[in-house]
């Protein structure tokens, strides 16, 4: 427990504890135990409330001095002043000459500290301790390089100084603790062994190695023709002198037959009087007076302070060693292949979506999941009432050619997806929605444009309507006429439901042969036959060669009458029939089709189950689709009503067009859709979103709109490629945490003097991270940023023209995507340049100096 003034000393041998107390009680080490100062109670050591605490009430003296040896011993008073954040010009200039004439060291202000001697920079170190408001000042053996006088004067400032400050002098000089302290604390083995109240009356032996006591010496004066010469001499023998003196020019020159010194370049004091040994009465008349101080001149622009500390991180930054810019530039070059990494992934990343169709009406699954597959996710999902409008669009390519005059046309290509019109979904901008047979479709506004565009002259979507189109797909193609224009902007191509139907499953791939038919197939569920005789007669059951014949394969035969009993002979698989009749259909027969007695069986087609429209088949068998996972099959299928085939119920059989009997079944459109579904073609409608999404949750899929899915679907494409350039990502980055960590750690390394000496004044933590922060921030932006946004200057200058010579998105540029590496960067930069003095910081000020020996 110490007294707030006065003036103590730890004494004791060098290795005794000494420092090891006086850096505890100065904040500069922790230890165990309750620290107090004033009202500031620390149970535990606490680093950021003592730099607070010891920047503004604490004065330190060291044993090595701790002055910045480059710097001045002006600013080096400075920047103690700037650690409490006194920046007044006026103010500084006050306190420096006061402090420093205190110390007699003010003629060296201009001085840089390597340039004075031991016991100067000793003496500019107790200066700076002076020069705030200390409540506490602590000297580490403060004389220990002072010659015996300048020690004395160095003492008398501090007793003085005790008289309201608390003074703490560490030493092992006993004759000085004796005389100057109030009290003293012996130490030894780390522990105090003794406490002694100095109270008798002291007396202090002076200087008397380079001070000079005339009354106390011989004397003799002597007359001349230039005047009186005196000589003091402490010994009583003949000094046997031969003097010459030299006027010339007004300059005296001395000349002698024994070696002389001239008192001004020894220091040597001449006092002329007795020598009298000191008193500490003596030193009442001494006097160092802080009251006029004025904590409250600090300068509150912040932003001249941050402009200063970018000047002067600039400057710091710029003058390094030849070694130091070579990482620089190591680190622009880094910059300028984070931008060209950056390039390429975001081209493998981004999506052209001018050329994506989509429906905002409808959603798509995302299935990643090992879970279950995507058809049975959808299937479950329909089932269970969670989605419905399943539609798997048909790819196709839309055609518009249109002649405008004898050597004029206009043709436009697009490849697009056909869907089926909803009139509760589809806005038309203008014309009229498709109707059922006519084959129409509506086109979105985007589509529109692009084709009056082309045009080159006034004309507008009234002249569009009406106008035909040619859709084909794979196996199929068919005109078209425009009958509306969608609010789309970038939607599907739409027609009526069964035209939709028919396109999408009118496939002519399959071999045009000739085919022959049961009658007893052929018979409705009314009783009467499904087709019509129009000429000759009907089939006699009771005879298997005979047949009919279509009237659109033997229209010579209408009106004809038969030659006996037929029309003629056919062979049709080695076998001869007799044409007995001419028949019409109500279905379209692509295909010779003949009409017989003759039963044949056939197994079910390897083709799909499809959808079609009525037109296209009449149940004969059974009933027709009426709910879901329903299906009815040829007439000729093996499978009989009940039967379970492709996951769907036969629920009847059915005779037809050639289309409808090519395949092994018709279903309802969204069982067909479901039944070959995948993700990447198949539309639904949610029916409740949140559902949906909880719905979802077991199977870890996902929903996204037609434009999201497909984005999505085109990222995932050449995932391999991706996930190379991100392999090349981080190891860039991690090869710019190395270089920045170690360009960093050495600055700090070669700073590290620097930054032990500002930490152990009190200069807080977050002035020094500050300073680096700053250092860095212009590091990053001067190497890596410069590297990396002239290289995406040059590459936006460049995708950017490329864009509008070949009027397409060739090259991708991301704002967005370019901003967030710019801080993945910074970030980088900022995060591991800055952990080397991070990890310096976490240390004590004394650990600090003790390891790196400041």
């Amino acid at each position: 427990e110490l007294p707030s003034k006065g003036f103590i000393s730890f004494l004791g041998n060098s290795g005794s504890g000494k420092t090891t107390l006086f850096n505890v009680i100065g904040g500069l080490d922790k230890a165990t135990g309750t620290l107090i100062y004033d009202d500031l109670e620390l149970k535990k050591y606490d680093m950021n409330k003592i730099d607070i605490y010891r920047s503004s009430n604490i004065g330190y003296v060291f044993q090595k001095f701790n002055l910045l040896l480059d710097e001045t011993v002006y600013d080096n008073l400075k920047i103690a002043l700037d650690i409490i954040g006194i920046t007044d010009k006026e103010e500084i200039d006050k306190r420096i000459e006061y402090s420093l004439k205190a110390v007699g060291m003010f003629k060296y202000r201009k001085k840089k500290a390597n340039a004075l001697s031991g016991g100067q920079q000793q003496r500019v170190a107790i200066a700076r301790a002076l020069i705030k408001k200390s409540k506490i000042i602590l000297a580490d053996e403060p004389t220990g390089n002072l010659d015996s006088t300048n020690s004395i004067e160095i003492m008398n400032i501090l007793k003085k100084i005790s008289k309201s400050t608390l003074v703490l002098l560490v030493t092992h000089d006993s004759n000085l603790a004796h005389f100057y302290s109030d009290f003293i604390y012996e130490v030894a083995d780390g522990k105090i062994i003794n406490s002694i109240k100095v109270e008798e009356e002291r007396t202090l032996q002076g200087d008397l190695s380079n001070t000079v006591y005339l009354k106390d010496m011989n004397k003799t004066t002597d007359e001349s023709s230039i005047g009186n010469i005196t000589v003091y001499n402490d010994s009583e023998k003949d000094l046997n002198l031969d003097i010459s003196i030299i006027v010339k020019n007004g300059t005296i020159y001395v000349q002698t037959n024994k070696p002389i010194k001239l008192v001004n370049d020894n220091n040597l004091k001449i006092v002329d009087d007795h020598y009298k040994n000191i008193i500490v009465k003596d030193l009442e008349d001494y006097n160092y007076d802080v009251s006029w101080y004025n904590d409250e001149k600090k300068n509150k622009n912040i932003f001249k302070s941050l402009y200063k500390s970018l000047v002067s991180g600039y400057y710091r930054i710029k003058n390094v060693r030849k070694r130091m810019k070579m990482l620089y530039v190591g680190l622009f070059m880094i910059g300028v292949i984070f931008s060209l990494v950056t390039i390429v992934y975001n081209n493998y990343s981004e999506v052209d979506t001018s050329n994506i169709t989509y429906n905002e009406n409808y959603s798509k699954l995302i299935n990643d999941s090992p879970k279950a597959s995507t058809h049975d996710i959808l299937n479950k999902s329909y089932l269970d009432n969670m989605i419905e409008d399943v539609i798997t669009p048909t790819s196709v390519l839309f055609k518009f050619d249109y002649k405008i005059s004898y050597n004029e046309f206009i043709k436009y290509e697009l490849n697009s997806s056909l869907i089926p019109c909803d009139e509760d979904k589809v806005k038309l901008k203008y014309g009229n929605y498709p109707q059922e047979g006519k084959r129409e479709v509506i086109i979105d506004i985007e589509l529109a444009n692009d084709i009056l565009e082309s045009w080159e002259k006034d004309y507008d979507y009234r002249d569009l309507v009406g106008c035909n189109v040619d859709l084909s797909s794979k196996n199929y193609g068919a005109e078209f006429i425009i009958s509306g224009i969608s609010y789309d902007d970038r939607g599907y191509i739409y027609t009526a439901k069964n035209d939709f139907l028919t396109f999408t499953y009118n496939d002519y791939s399959f071999p045009k042969s000739v085919d022959l038919r049961y009658y007893g197939h052929e018979i409705g569920l009314d009783g009467n036959p499904v087709y019509t005789v129009i000429n000759g007669r009907n089939l006699n059951p009771d005879n298997h060669f005979e047949v009919l014949v279509n009237i659109n394969d033997y229209p010579g035969l209408i009106g004809a009458n038969p030659t006996g009993d037929s029309f003629g002979k056919i062979n049709y698989n080695g076998n001869e029939y007799n044409i007995v009749g001419v028949y019409t259909y109500p279905y379209e027969l692509i295909n010779t089709v003949y009409i017989s007695t003759f039963y044949r069986m056939f197994r079910p087609s390897t083709r799909n189950v499809c959808s079609l429209p009525e037109e296209h088949y009449e149940v004969i068998k059974g009933r027709d689709i009426e709910n879901k996972n329903e299906m009815v099959v040829p007439c000729y299928s093996s499978l009989s009503i009940g039967d379970i085939y492709n996951g769907q119920t036969v629920v009847g059989k059915y005779t037809g067009s050639t289309l409808a009997m090519a395949h092994s079944g018709i279903a309802n459109y969204n069982d067909v859709s479901l039944m070959y579904a995948s993700s990447d073609k198949t539309l639904f409608e949610v029916i409740n979103e949140d559902e949906y999404i909880k719905y979802l949750e077991e199977y870890d899929a996902s929903f996204l709109n037609t434009l999201e899915s497909q984005i999505y679907l085109e990222q995932n494409f050449d995932n391999n490629s991706r996930i190379m350039y991100e392999i090349i990502f981080i190891v860039l980055t991690m090869v710019t945490i190395i270089i920045v960590y170690t360009t960093m750690r050495s600055k700090m390394i070669s700073d590290i003097y620097r930054i032990g000496v500002y930490r152990s004044l009190g200069a807080r933590k977050n002035r020094i991270y500050n300073k680096y922060l700053i250092e860095l921030l212009l590091l990053t932006f001067m190497t890596v940023m410069l590297g990396f946004l002239i290289s995406t200057g040059l590459y936006y200058l460049v995708c950017t023209n490329i864009s509008i010579f070949v009027e397409e998105v060739f090259l991708f540029f991301n704002v967005e995507y370019f901003i967030l590496a710019c801080l993945f960067i910074v970030l980088t930069m900022l995060i591991f340049g800055m952990l080397p003095i991070v990890l310096l910081l976490k240390k004590t000020p004394s650990e600090i100096c003790a390891k790196y020996d400041i």
